[in-house]
């Protein structure tokens, strides 16, 4: 087999997903040799109880250091995007979720939790895979029901591309102006 990247990108945070990333990653890299996992963004301060030294420390004390990494902050995201195989974050509470239509559009499959933007955003099974927010099982099996489907999620990021343009900026002028001209 291939092996695959699976792309996050945003602040290392408990909305964002993090501790559920972490565990799902680590379960995932238990049953599957062929997945890496990279997050990038900045490394904040997560909260009182668990500090990104904690994270740090337990994807090392997991032993996969070499296939989950935490990047950091990053100003060449595209390229890292381009080099990925599909998009994941498992944000509990995303509003819009830009990041989720910014990966659709470099033609990527995207992974996002069945809550808030992301769940107007992806139809599962469509654009990518929903997976149920704050459940590690949940996520751990969303990402390898996605690695098992390579060649879907292929055809998925090709569709996106396309999906997208729903979401621009002169498609929404064009509908307001027809609105404000009724």
């Amino acid at each position: 087999k291939n092996n695959l990247l699976f792309t996050s990108i945003g602040n290392l945070s408990l909305g964002k997903g993090v501790t559920e990333w972490i565990k799902a990653t680590i379960e995932v890299c238990k049953k599957r040799e062929d997945i890496s996992f990279i997050w990038i963004g900045d490394d904040v301060h997560i909260d009182e109880s668990y500090t990104m030294e904690d994270l740090k420390k337990e994807v090392l004390d997991s032993g996969f250091s070499h296939r989950i990494i935490l990047a950091g902050y990053q100003t060449n995201v595209p390229e890292f995007l381009k080099a990925s195989d599909l998009f994941l974050l498992p944000a509990r509470n995303e509003s819009f979720g830009i990041v989720y239509i910014e990966a659709m559009a470099m033609g990527l499959p995207v992974i996002g939790c069945n809550a808030g933007g992301a769940r107007e955003i992806i139809t599962d099974g469509i654009h990518g895979y929903l997976c149920e927010p704050n459940n590690v099982e949940s996520l751990t099996a969303t990402i390898i029901r996605a690695a098992d489907n390579m060649e879907t999620l292929c055809e998925m990021g090709k569709s996106n591309i396309e999906y997208v343009q729903n979401y621009s900026m002169e498609l929404h002028v064009e509908r307001l102006l027809k609105i404000y001209e009724k």
